[in-house]
């Protein structure tokens, strides 16, 4: 904190673009990495552990293929649209099996539940993040 003391992070996301829509500049695939291990400094806060990262990667897969073996963001979000020219409106969010754990909805629907009882509130989430 301001005062010295540590400050305790339990976790946080860093999302950014791998390529900018608007000038087409590339960003580095390394903050990645850099972030997981604390490399990476946030601004004034320096650096920071627990990072979590998102990569939109919308842009960027259009132009050049992506190599998730070697830079392994937490999530990944993609445009079909971007990829293919069609459909608009959609488009896909990739989760880091060890990361599925983290994405816990409050509510349910479309099948995410294994079991149900109407008239009370009892229900039986599926247990996998590819059932959900």
């Amino acid at each position: 904190g301001k005062d010295g003391t540590a400050v305790e992070v339990s976790s946080w996301l860093f999302a950014y673009p791998a390529q900018c829509n608007f000038s087409g500049r590339k960003l580095s695939l390394g903050w990645i990495e850099a972030l997981h291990e604390s490399r990476l400094s946030i601004g004034s806060m320096g650096a920071l552990p627990n990072g979590l990262v998102l990569l939109d990667a919308a842009s960027y897969i259009s132009t050049s293929p992506l190599n998730l073996s070697a830079s392994q963001p937490d999530f990944v979000c993609l445009s079909f649209y971007k990829m293919f020219g069609f459909p608009t409106g959609l488009g896909a969010l990739l989760v880091r099996t060890d990361r599925g754990r983290l994405l816990r909805k409050s509510y349910y629907g479309g099948g995410t539940v294994a079991a149900t009882i109407s008239g009370e509130e009892f229900h039986v989430m599926r247990s996998g993040i590819e059932d959900r």
